[in-house]
């Protein structure tokens, strides 16, 4: 298996432990969606990115990810990565309504050491209900 889909399940199990019922797509037919979340009558497409240090997220990500906004079943996009965004894959996303996230290489959440802190925050507290940020913390 490689580390790619081994970070999406640890991720999906992330995302479950904070009251969402994940569902992983097929990788041969993902369309840029990597786990399904759902949550009452909202479903959010989350793309995972597991990249190394340095090898940030440019805004072509991010927009492909917001294409996703038009579908009917889609309610939110969230961008999830190991690494970092660009400056410009921060702006695209918040002009577009794309949600950033950063998690560690198992998966856990967290946003810390995101450029432009704030909005990273605001928007990951916007994602649904029960979600947190204590693991932030190591906690």
């Amino acid at each position: 298996m490689r580390e790619a889909e081994v970070f999406e399940k640890q991720l999906a199990e992330s995302f479950r432990k904070h009251g969402y019922k994940p569902e992983l797509t097929s990788t041969s037919s993902d369309r840029g969606i990597d786990i399904l979340l759902h949550s009452g009558r909202e479903t959010i497409a989350v793309q995972a990115k597991y990249y190394s240090d340095g090898n940030n997220v440019g805004s072509p990500t991010i927009q492909k990810a917001a294409g996703l906004l038009q579908r009917r079943d889609i309610d939110g996009v969230v961008v999830v990565t190991t690494s970092g965004f660009t400056d410009e894959a921060q702006t695209v996303a918040s002009n577009r309504g794309v949600q950033l996230l950063h998690s560690t290489s198992n998966g856990r959440l967290n946003n810390s050491g995101v450029a432009g802190a704030t909005y990273e925050s605001k928007k990951a507290e916007e994602i649904g209900p029960g979600i947190t940020w204590e693991e932030r913390d190591g906690n």
